[in-house]
């Protein structure tokens, strides 16, 4: 996985189309998503197999990197001189 793949092509869009307060919104978003599959894994870390919690700590890094991807594109718009 990465912040520039193909797994984040639709928040790609989505961003494309946003202003800067909507790039907030989507953060926030992405961390609550992150925060609640974090979770989710500490919560069924003992039921899990080991191919389970391999998967859930990639939901994980995906939507960490959703709000990375989202962070700098903030911070490109925000420091932007023409």
């Amino acid at each position: 996985m990465g912040i520039h793949g193909w797994e984040h092509y639709e928040l790609g869009k989505e961003m494309a189309e946003a202003n800067v307060a909507k790039l907030l919104e989507m953060y926030k978003r992405e961390d609550q998503k992150y925060i609640n599959k974090c979770c989710e894994h500490l919560d069924m870390s003992s039921l899990l197999s080991e191919e389970g919690k391999k998967k859930v700590k990639e939901q994980c890094q995906h939507h960490e990197e959703a709000k990375i991807k989202i962070a700098l594109e903030i911070a490109d718009r925000l420091t932007k001189t023409e």
